[in-house]
C-alpha cells in the first residue's frame, strides 16, 4: 500500500552536462501530470509520461527536469536572422498601411513563432532519451520508496482504528442483548396490563412480539460489520493500489452503523454508534492519500 504524497529526485550526466529530476506528489482523485522543462523538450514527454503511468495510477504529479553544471546551456537558442527580418518588413507594411502609429518592440518580437533557431533536433537522439529515461527510473524510485513508507505508517494507523470499531462493535452486541431483554420486560408488563383490563387478543399480541423482535435484531448489522472490517484489514497487505477499494468498504460500513443507530432505543448504543462514525471519518481522510 502506497502513499500518494512523496518526493523523489536523481541526477546523472549526458555530455558533461548534469541532468536533474525531480518528481513530487500530492493527494488527487485522479492522475493528473504537470511538466515543467523546456518547450523545445517536449519530446521527451510521451515516453515519461508512460513510464510515470506504470508506477503512479493517482495524484498529482509534478514533474521537473533541468540541467546543471555546464558553461553552456544545453539547449542553445539562436535568432533565426532571416526570420526576424521578414516578421520586421511585413510589420512595418502593416503600419504604413492601416496608418499605426507604434513602434516595434523587440520583447514582442522574440515571441513570434520560429524566431529562434535550437539545437532540439541534436538532442532528440537515443542516447539523450534513454539517459534522462534513467534518470526519470531514479527520481521515480526515490518517489515510490517515500510513498511506501509513508504507505506503511497510515496501514499501521488503519489497522488500530479497525481494531476499535471491531471492539466497539463486540461491545454494541453485548449491550443490546442487555436492550432486547429490557424491551421485551416492559413489553410483558404493559401485556400484563392489557390482560387485566380483557382488551387484547392473541392475535395483536403475536404480531406486536414480532415486529418488536425485528425492530431491535442488528444481528446481520453487526455481521456485515465485522466482515467489511477483515476485508479492510486483508486488503491493507495487498501489494497493489487499494485506495478506492477502501473508500468503498467505508461507505458500507457507514451505513450498517447508521442502520445500526436508527434501530437501536439506547443512549449509550447511540453514543458507540457516534464515536464510530468519528472513527470512520478519521478513516476516510486519510484514504484520500492512499493509492
Amino acid at each position: 500500500m502506497k502513499s500518494m504524497t512523496g518526493f523523489g529526485r536523481y541526477a546523472s550526466e549526458y555530455n558533461g552536462k548534469k541532468i536533474h529530476v525531480e518528481i513530487s506528489s500530492i493527494n488527487s482523485r485522479y492522475l493528473n501530470i504537470v511538466y515543467s522543462f523546456s518547450q523545445e523538450l517536449k519530446f521527451l514527454q510521451e515516453d515519461v509520461n508512460n513510464l510515470l503511468k506504470k508506477e503512479i495510477s493517482r495524484g498529482k504529479v509534478s514533474y521537473n527536469l533541468f540541467f546543471s553544471n555546464s558553461d553552456t546551456p544545453i539547449i542553445n537558442r539562436t535568432i533565426n536572422k532571416d526570420v526576424l527580418k521578414n516578421y520586421i518588413n511585413e510589420l512595418r507594411l502593416i503600419k504604413d498601411e492601416f496608418n499605426i502609429v507604434s513602434d516595434l518592440n523587440i520583447s514582442d518580437l522574440i515571441q513570434l513563432p520560429d524566431i529562434f533557431l535550437t539545437n532540439a533536433d541534436e538532442l532528440n537522439n537515443k542516447d539523450f532519451v534513454q539517459e534522462v529515461l534513467s534518470c526519470t527510473k531514479g527520481a521515480l524510485q526515490n518517489l515510490i520508496e517515500m510513498q511506501t513508507k509513508e504507505g506503511e505508517f497510515i496501514k499501521n494507523s488503519f489497522k488500530n482504528i479497525l481494531n476499535n470499531i471491531e471492539k466497539e462493535n463486540i461491545s454494541i452486541i453485548k449491550l443490546q442483548k442487555e436492550n432486547v431483554s429490557e424491551h421485551f420486560d416492559k413489553l410483558r408488563s404493559r401485556v400484563t396490563k392489557l390482560l387485566i383490563n380483557k382488551k387484547i387478543e392473541q392475535k395483536s399480541l403475536e404480531q406486536e412480539i414480532v415486529l418488536l423482535a425485528d425492530k431491535l435484531d442488528i444481528s446481520e448489522e453487526n455481521e456485515r460489520l465485522s466482515s467489511h472490517i477483515q476485508q479492510f484489514n486483508d486488503y491493507l497487505d495487498y501489494n497493489e493500489n487499494v485506495g478506492k477499494r477502501l473508500t468503498f468498504l467505508l461507505q458500507e460500513m457507514l451505513r450498517e452503523i447508521t442502520t445500526i443507530g436508527n434501530k437501536v432505543n439506547s443512549s449509550e448504543i447511540s453514543q458507540k454508534v457516534v464515536e464510530l462514525k468519528n472513527q470512520l471519518e478519521i478513516l476516510r481522510e486519510q484514504c484520500q492519500n492512499i493509492q
